[in-house]
């Protein structure tokens, strides 16, 4: 009785009822900060296309690797990730704790900072106009000095994120990922191709596409490598539990490559946006409020590099 009603259960437990749902589910869990903000930073401080270059080299060889090994075990198992882990082995099981308890760790300040963008995009239409570059930091902290206002904007992003759960994988996650990661690639695109066509344009684009090799180092590589692990969720069993709703026709090599070569474009598509920063001066502050790019101070160091 016990076992038939395991396999009910099991019988019953959501999947994502695509690839190409799965895929942008899997993306959108990699794509975050470490894209957004972290890449272009890292790459300013670590020799521009160079870092690019062994950036691209790690996440297609131990990036699409790892993500491919998490997504088999999660597929395999069926289950949470402390469970697929204990199917592989018993005790094993406390790799899955130690990826519950990080994925609890990043909530905790993912779930601030996606606060502030949802305060920066309701501002963008009603409170930001006439604000200069030079101003935003002034602006930044007034906010994040008031007593309520952060904590309002946090309970309404985590409302927002808990209705999405709440629905399961198809009917939330996939259909909501479906939708959005779509719009950020139309997005950064527009961002990317209003930024090529403004002055200045060319010195930013050589920075970004002329690699140096001369500055490629130990530090250098070490730096990409983590970037990778950072970008790509990987270590955290995010896409173990992902996975672990994909059904078993899915192609998991190809779909490891692909997950990996989007979070990379995304990456790739925001440092070419960054990369012009010097002649963007008005079109950085709405690329900074519609993205949530609250860290200006990053950026300096990046317009130090090619400047």
């Amino acid at each position: 009785m016990e076992e038939n009603g395991l396999k009910s259960a099991e019988k019953q437990r959501d999947q994502f009822k695509s690839g190409f749902g799965f895929i942008m589910a899997a993306a959108g869990s990699a794509v975050g900060l470490g894209n957004i903000w972290r890449f272009p930073y890292v790459t300013g401080t670590n020799g521009g296309g160079a870092f690019v270059f062994v950036y691209l080299l790690c996440a297609v060889t131990v990036g699409a690797t790892l993500l491919l090994a998490e997504f088999v075990i999660g597929r395999h198992g069926s289950a949470n990730a402390i469970d697929s882990y204990a199917k592989i082995k018993k005790n094993a099981k406390y790799i899955g704790f130690l990826g519950f308890f990080s994925a609890f760790i990043f909530l905790s300040y993912y779930s601030v900072v996606s606060g502030w963008t949802v305060f920066y995009s309701i501002q963008s239409f009603i409170g930001l106009n006439g604000i200069t570059p030079d101003q935003t930091g002034a602006f930044f902290c007034a906010f994040i000095s008031d007593p309520f206002k952060p904590l309002l904007y946090h309970a309404i992003f985590m409302v927002l994120t808990i209705a999405i759960v709440i629905k399961g994988v198809s009917k939330g996650i996939e259909a909501c990922t479906k939708i959005m990661m779509p719009m950020l690639f139309i997005l950064l695109i527009v961002l990317v191709l209003r930024s090529v066509t403004l002055s200045g344009a060319a010195e930013g684009i050589k920075w970004y596409l002329k690699p140096d090799f001369s500055k490629i180092t130990a530090g250098t590589c070490i730096a990409a490598l983590g970037q990778v692990f950072f970008s790509m969720s990987v270590g955290m069993s995010g896409m173990v539990t992902y996975a672990s709703y994909l059904g078993k026709k899915e192609n998991l090599p190809k779909t490891s490559i692909v997950v990996a070569l989007m979070d990379s474009t995304v990456a790739l598509l925001d440092l070419a946006f960054g990369a012009m920063y010097k002649c963007l001066e008005k079109v950085f502050l709405t690329c900074l409020i519609i993205l949530g790019r609250i860290f200006l101070f990053h950026w300096a160091d990046l317009r130090l590099q090619y400047s």
